[in-house]
């Protein structure tokens, strides 16, 4: 009988994976009607998206129209860009 040949692929080497920024994240708990988890959870689905992050999408899309939004971004990038400056 003969031996059959094991073959080994080598694989090409992978490019060093950039790090993502980590952003912070509070658990939060929030009471929806039926109809509107409901409609929350389709149009999640129907995106393709978490419906965690689907919510956070919509929630900080309907907070950017507020002029003390603006105003709390600007406060907190400043605050992070000092975090970063003494790591």
């Amino acid at each position: 009988m003969a031996r059959a040949k094991k073959v080994v692929e080598e694989l090409p080497e992978e490019a060093p994976k950039e790090k993502k920024k980590r952003i912070p994240r509070v658990v939060v708990s929030m009471s929806l009607s039926e109809t509107l988890d409901f409609r929350l959870s389709m149009l999640a689905k129907s995106l393709r998206m978490r419906k965690n992050a689907f919510a956070e999408k919509i929630l900080d899309q309907g907070c950017r129209g507020y002029k003390l939004d603006q105003m709390l971004q600007s406060a907190s990038s400043d605050s992070m860009d000092e975090d970063e400056a003494a790591a």
